[in-house]
C-alpha cells in the first residue's frame, strides 16, 4: 500500500519537477522587472548601449559575447545571450557542430529534456542550416539556436529566454493591430470600389 501511495505522489510531483528547472528570467533579472532593476542585477560585463533595452558586452575570450535585455511597457520580457563557441575563423564545421552539441548537452543538464530538438535544412530557413532546441513551461520559453549565416559566412549561436505571459500579451496586441489594419483596408476597398 505504501508503494502505491509513493508512486501516486511521484506521478504528481515528477511533472512539476520538470517545470521547476526553467528560470523565471535570466540570472537575477526576473520577468516583469523595470530596466533600472535589471541594471542593478548586472554584476559583470559592460552596459554599453541603451535603447528600448540593455546590451551588456563581454570580452572576446568569454563564452558569452553579449546579452540583450528587451522590455515591453517597461517590463523585462526577453533576454538574448549571444555565445562564443570558439574562434569563428578557426573552427571547421565539424568542430563547430561538436561545440554546439556540447552546448545543448549543458543546457539539457541544466533544464532537462527539451520539447523540440531539430535540424532545419537550407530549404526550411532561406538557405541557411539551423539547429534549434526548445524548452517551455508555463512561465518561460528557452530557445537555443545554432545557425550558419551564409551572408556573413559565420556560425551564429544564441540562447533566447522569454516570458510566456508578456510575450502572449505582445502577440495579442499585434494580432489586434493586424485585425484593425485588415478591417480598415477592407472598409477602404468597399468605399472606393
Amino acid at each position: 500500500m505504501k508503494r502505491i501511495i509513493i508512486l501516486l505522489i511521484m506521478a504528481f510531483i515528477a511533472p512539476t519537477l520538470a517545470y521547476a528547472k526553467l528560470p523565471v528570467g535570466y540570472k537575477n533579472a526576473k520577468w516583469g522587472m523595470a530596466m533600472k532593476e535589471v541594471k542593478n542585477t548586472v554584476t559583470d560585463g559592460n552596459i554599453n548601449r541603451e535603447y528600448d533595452g540593455l546590451c551588456v558586452t563581454y570580452s572576446d575570450d568569454n563564452a558569452i559575447t553579449s546579452v540583450y535585455y528587451s522590455f515591453d511597457k517597461g517590463r523585462l520580457y526577453n533576454v538574448r545571450v549571444d555565445l562564443n563557441l570558439g574562434p569563428i575563423a578557426a573552427l571547421s564545421e565539424k568542430e563547430h557542430t561538436k561545440a554546439a552539441i556540447n552546448t545543448v548537452k549543458t543546457l539539457i543538464n541544466k533544464y532537462g529534456n527539451p520539447i523540440a530538438n531539430r535540424k532545419y535544412s537550407p530549404s526550411d530557413l532561406y538557405g541557411d542550416n539551423a539547429y534549434i532546441t526548445l524548452w517551455r513551461d508555463s512561465n518561460t520559453e528557452i530557445l537555443y539556436m545554432d545557425y550558419f549565416n551564409s551572408g556573413a559566412g559565420i556560425w551564429m549561436d544564441f540562447i533566447k529566454y522569454s516570458s510566456k505571459k508578456i510575450q502572449n500579451e505582445i502577440d495579442a496586441r499585434e494580432k489586434q493591430i493586424n485585425n484593425n489594419m485588415n478591417n480598415n483596408t477592407q472598409n477602404n476597398l468597399k468605399n472606393n470600389l
